[in-house]
């Protein structure tokens, strides 16, 4: 029923398009029919589909380095308590730097390649899981630590048996959300410079003024970004069928 339902809001959504566009008899080149975009998408899917590859590998490189490095530091600060009062700051001040900022700055470093757009992605989805994995692991009741401590509960069975285990959807909620900022941040990062990808595309199709592949490489990147949130909603379903033992 659930998906019965998106499916028919989203055709409802492409007939008013369709409809806007022909009653405003709104010109080609500012905003095409969702005929012309998806025939557009067919003509040039070979282009769409390299260029695709190249944005889902920054993402996906960015993002799982990101998770990896913020859920270690979490650990860390968990048993490290100075490490967090030192480190924690500098985290914030740089998150807080706008994306469009970063990504210059990363290519001088990086170069225009890969790699400067997977540290984009990196930080993108470094920091909010860190905070959230953080605030999950001291989410334990105080009761709970202290009636295991009486039974001389080892620091590797508290954290394996209790505080992972508190600390699941926070982790998941996180990811909910650096799996859509991690791709939009590629996009950006292949704006600022680059030869490939779905941001360069976006670029290219502007100063092309090729609205049709313009608007087909937005939903392309829109659906990559649904298809991201979507694999972590999956993989959330099935962590929470088991628990860490």
């Amino acid at each position: 029923m659930k998906w019965l339902l998106v499916t028919l809001v989203a055709v409802v959504m492409i007939a008013f398009w369709g409809g806007i566009v022909i009653v405003l008899k709104v010109p080609k080149y500012v905003a095409p029919g969702p005929l012309e975009v998806a025939k557009g998408l067919v003509d040039h899917w070979s282009l769409i589909i390299g260029n695709l590859e190249e944005t889902a590998l920054e993402a996906i490189t960015g993002f799982a380095a990101g998770t990896v490095i913020a859920v270690g530091l979490g650990l860390a600060f968990l048993y490290f308590k100075p490490l967090r009062n030192g480190l924690f700051p500098f985290a914030i001040g740089v998150s807080t730097v706008p994306l469009v900022a970063v990504a210059p700055i990363l290519i001088l470093i990086f170069g225009q390649g890969f790699l400067s757009k997977a540290v984009m992605t990196a930080m993108i989805s470094f920091f909010p899981t860190l905070v959230n994995v953080g605030k999950g692991l001291e989410s334990v009741d105080d009761n709970l630590l202290d009636l295991l401590h009486v039974l001389n509960a080892s620091r590797r069975q508290l954290l394996m048996k209790v505080r992972i285990h508190a600390a699941q959807p926070y982790f998941f909620s996180a990811l909910r959300i650096t799996s859509t900022a991690c791709v939009i941040g590629a996009i950006i990062a292949e704006w600022v410079g680059s030869e490939r990808g779905l941001g360069f595309l976006i670029i290219q199709e502007t100063f092309n003024f090729d609205a049709v592949l313009l608007w087909g490489v937005i939903i392309v990147s829109a659906a990559l970004a649904t298809a991201f949130y979507l694999f972590i909603v999956l993989l959330e379903k099935v962590a929470s069928r088991y628990r860490v033992t």
